[in-house]
């Protein structure tokens, strides 16, 4: 086991209304996330004002946002809500949605997006409070423009609600509007198994395959080491054959997920790693008895954010 510390140290080194609808698999989740011509099935939190606006974020005559003004009192967001209910811990959720700051907001102000999951059926209103697995996403764009974002987040162990929060906050004094459009919430489509393993928010999909000179092959088996790094083994799981990371950087001017890999072989190996929110997929494929060499690939995925 101290060896296949070291090898691992080593490896590492080198490279959602009030009541929303019940989770069905293969449909979206909140209603009305494209604001077409109204903001029902939106609840303002703690009686927050909000309201529809005819700015959409595709310039679409006959859609709009929600419009969320930041209150005028510094450090308390604002916002609205929608629930999604009876779901079950272990569940995987893909939130992706338009956000818009204007011009002028300054450092420390926000508009962003939040899931937080409940022990209760109702979000909260049954007197349940939020779980200690939220996850949100700030403005990452530029203000007067239309951002895109999105995030994933796993049900914790008790989770029987889930909620999707909107949220504008003011820190610097000033008051402003935020907009949010195109809101949708559906089950994550990474599913992990012994050969497959669901990095970076459960995102990306690793997975990998070997071959020997004989010709035999075999799927290699996958483990996760940290929330965007695993390592494989084939034959011995006390064996470390490689490790594989992909790296969150987007942010300018990289704008791209990466993925690095390093190994301990010389059989051939095919790594493939999936963008399942994106639908799009990296591979590679070592040569055999050859060693394997580093992978450094900054432009593996320009599937930000």
């Amino acid at each position: 086991m101290a060896a296949r510390s070291c090898l691992l140290a080593l490896l590492v080194l080198l490279v959602v209304g009030f009541i929303g609808s019940p989770v069905a698999a293969g449909r979206l989740l909140l209603d009305n996330g494209s604001f077409d011509s109204g903001v029902s099935g939106w609840t303002g939190i703690g009686g927050d004002p909000f309201s529809w606006s005819a700015f959409d974020a595709q310039g679409q005559v006959a859609s709009g946002s929600v419009r969320i003004p930041s209150g005028g009192q510094n450090g308390i967001p604002t916002g609205v809500f929608q629930c999604v209910t009876l779901i079950s811990p272990g569940d995987v959720f893909d939130l992706t949605a338009e956000t818009w700051a204007p011009t002028g907001v300054a450092f420390g102000d926000d508009v962003y997006v939040a899931m937080n999951f409940f022990p209760d059926t109702a979000c909260g209103q049954l007197g349940g409070n939020p779980l200690d697995s939220g996850v949100s996403l700030g403005f990452r764009g530029t203000p007067g423009q239309w951002h895109e974002q999105s995030l994933r987040a796993t049900a914790p162990p008790g989770s029987r609600s889930l909620r999707v929060d909107l949220n504008v906050l003011q820190q610097n004094g000033v008051a402003f509007d935020g907009h949010f459009d195109n809101l949708q919430l559906q089950f994550s489509s990474c599913i992990e198994s012994a050969t497959a393993k669901c990095l970076n928010g459960g995102r990306f999909r690793v997975e990998a395959s070997w071959r020997k000179p004989d010709d035999s092959t075999g799927q290699a088996r996958v483990e996760r080491l940290t929330d965007d790094t695993a390592y494989l083994w084939f034959f011995d799981p006390d064996n470390v054959e490689a490790v594989i990371k992909v790296n969150d950087a987007c942010v300018a001017p990289f704008n791209r997920y990466w993925v690095f890999a390093s190994g301990l072989t010389n059989l051939e190996v095919s790594l493939t790693v999936t963008d399942t929110l994106r639908d799009f997929t990296w591979f590679r494929v070592t040569t055999l008895d050859q060693p394997f060499p580093p992978i450094l690939d900054t432009g593996a995925f320009p599937t930000c954010p």
